[in-house]
Parts: structure tokens; sequence; C-alpha cells
């Protein structure tokens, strides 16, 4: 009897668990009958591929479940406006296509004057959203196909941009060259005269441009007017020469640029053949040679971080036909409060110059030329400094 009744009840459990069996498509079917929509199905999706179980032959399936099922099977369902369509995300080019002209026709095109020169910073928020822009700039003003939904988030963004003034500073730029061979002429002269001379912090002054590695700090914050009467007292004693002094005027973010420079001419020779004719043409190309400073200041508040890109070059040959140069170049970045002074010192150069004068043409000839003209070379050691001050 016991043996019957546990039949039974395996019996009663294999009839109630009975699952049925759907593919994609009659899966569909039953949620379309459930909520009186229509679905249709991607023709790439092979039905054999993705099959559901449910516990009842003809089960209600709401979207919200039929959706939920789709993403365990990796499919996504989509409401095109008319009816449900069920696609393989990347594999269904007609979807892709679909959604790309869902959204070009909800794009606008928009038109935002801007008050203020700030259309880079409004492109960089835009490009954030993957929108390309034009800058209109007759109008100053702004263009982007976007929707509704986008622009109502960035519209109050861009208006802050645009109301924003970018801080502006001034750096004041001072180059000098110190002759470390007059210094070492002078000598124990040079000490007496260091000795009686009233200007505070004089001596860390000296130090600073003349020694930096004697000096523990290089950056001035109270006594700029001792620094720049000390640079006035060794320019009065021929001891440092003022190379240049100019004041730039920078924004935050924006690049600052000054030169001075000499547009120097190299001898450039070409050879071409042609018809077995060999011929060499000459010509000049025209170089730069001198100072060139490039600033970029950050401005926060009173602090400003900058980059500095400093090339200084020199003629060490006048040579008419092949003139040699030296260069020296830094690049580093720093940060200064406003009205603080930064001095950067300690660029050793040395400068080998070779004159050549003679009798034209005839100083050129091979051998005999040297009868002709007088060659002298001069080298000067000497030390470059660099003062910028931020106000």
């Amino acid at each position: 009897m016991k043996k019957i009744l546990l039949l039974l009840v395996l019996c009663f459990n294999v009839v109630f668990s009975k699952s049925f069996e759907n593919t994609i498509f009659d899966y569909a079917h039953l949620a379309s009958a459930s909520n009186n929509v229509d679905i249709l199905v991607s023709s790439s999706i092979s039905p054999q591929s993705y099959v559901f179980y449910t516990s009842k032959p003809y089960p209600k399936i709401s979207l919200e479940v039929f959706e939920k099922a789709l993403k365990l099977q990796n499919l996504k369902l989509a409401f095109t406006g008319d009816f449900y369509y069920v696609y393989e995300p990347g594999k269904d080019n007609n979807m892709t296509s679909f959604q790309k002209s869902i959204i070009d026709k909800d794009k606008n095109l928009r038109y935002i004057k801007l008050k203020n020169n700030s259309y880079n910073d409004v492109a960089n928020l835009l490009s954030m959203y993957d929108i390309n822009s034009t800058y209109l700039y007759r109008s100053n003003a702004v263009t982007f196909l976007c929707d509704d939904f986008i622009y109502s988030h960035i519209k109050s963004s861009i208006d802050d941009l645009d109301n924003m003034d970018l801080p502006q500073l001034k750096f004041k730029i001072t180059i000098l060259e110190t002759n470390l061979d007059f210094l070492k002429q002078k000598g124990s002269k040079l000490s007496s005269l260091f000795e009686s001379n009233p200007i505070k912090d004089f001596h860390l002054f000296v130090n600073l441009i003349t020694i930096p590695y004697n000096s523990q700090n290089n950056i001035v914050s109270s006594d700029k007017k001792g620094f720049y009467s000390t640079l006035n007292f060794l320019e009065n004693q021929r001891i440092t020469r003022i190379v240049s002094n100019p004041f730039l005027v920078a924004r935050s973010n924006t690049e600052v640029f000054f030169s001075s420079v000499q547009n120097i001419p190299f001898l450039k020779n070409s050879t071409s053949v042609s018809n077995t004719q060999v011929s060499q043409n000459t010509s000049y190309d025209y170089r730069d040679v001198g100072l060139q400073v490039t600033l970029k200041p950050v401005i926060i508040g009173d602090k400003v971080d900058f980059s500095l890109h400093l090339i200084v070059e020199d003629l060490l040959s006048n040579s008419n036909l092949t003139p040699v140069t030296s260069k020296k170049e830094l690049k580093s970045s720093y940060t200064l409060k406003k009205g603080e002074l930064l001095v950067l010192s300690g660029i050793n150069k040395v400068t080998n110059t070779n004159y050549t004068s003679g009798i034209p043409y005839l100083k050129d000839i091979w051998f005999l030329g040297n009868l002709f003209k007088i060659q002298r070379k001069e080298t000067n050691n000497s030390v470059l400094t660099l003062s910028i001050e931020v106000f």
C-alpha cells in the first residue's frame, strides 16, 4: 500500500511540475497577446538559439517580465513608437540605422549668442556630449545640433561659462647676463665695493644673481625694491647687463610669447640632375637667433601656476657661409603668489666668438686667402639670470 501511495505522489509531481518550452517567437507572441501590443522579432535572431520555459501553456506575461527575460538572454527590447522590437545588440544593422534616424530626427539646430570670448570652453563642454559645434565669429555665437533633453542640461552650463571673466595678470620679466670673467678681473676691488653698499640684503641678491648655488631660496616675497636696486648697481658697475626687460599681460590658461632675436641667413646648397647635367643651386634660409620666452599661467585666486619655456641662442661665428650658434633651453613649471618674484640663475654660458675680416673676394681664395684676411677668437664666460614677477 505504501509503495502504491509513493508512486501516485511521484506521478502527481511529474504532471504538475511539467514545463513548457517556447522559442523566442512563441514567447514574444505570448507577451504580445497578454499586453495587446505588437512585438516584432529581428530576422537575424535564430529561434532555436533562444528558448524560454514556462509553467503554463498560455501564461500572461507582462512587458516588464518579458524585457527582463530578454536581458537574461542578452537580447534587448526597443519601443519604436508603433510597436516593440526584439533585437541582438551590435548584430542588427537595421536597429542601428533606426536608432540613428530617431536620434537625428529629434535633433534641432541650436544658436546661442555669447557675451564673452568663451567659445573654447563651450566647445570643450559640448565635446563631452560628442556634439560638434561651429563658431560664428561675426556674431560671436555658437551653433550645434542636439535634442531637447541634452539641450535642457547644457544650456545653463553654457550660460555659466559665458558669464565667467577669465582673470589676467602681468609678468615683469628681467633677463640678465653677468660677465664672470669681469668679476675675476675686479677681484678684491669688488669686495670693498660690495661691503660699503647700503642696500638691504645686498649680498643675498648678488649671490642669487651671480652664484645661485650659495642661495637656499630663489623666491623674493617682500624686498623686491632691494632686488631691483641691486640690479641697477651691478649694471652701473658693468658687472651685469640687462638683456631685456619686458612686461607681458596674460590671461589664465593662455600662452604669452616674447622674443628678441636676429634673423640670421644660413647658406643652403642644393644639387639637381637634368639630362645628365648636374647643376648646383644656392639659396638662403633664415633663422631666428636670440632670446625666446613662452609663459602659460593658470590663475587660481592669489596663486599663479605657470609653465615656462626659455630658449637662449647666441651667434658664435659671423661667417657669411656657415654661421655657428649655441643654444640653451629650459622647460619647467612654477607656483607663485601674486606679488612674488622668482629668480632663476645658474645657466652658465661659454661663448666662443670667431671674427673674420679681410679684403672681399681675395680672402675667399683657397690657401692664398689667408694672406688677405685676419681671424680673431674671443671666449667669454657668463651666467644667465631670469627674474619673473607676477602682479
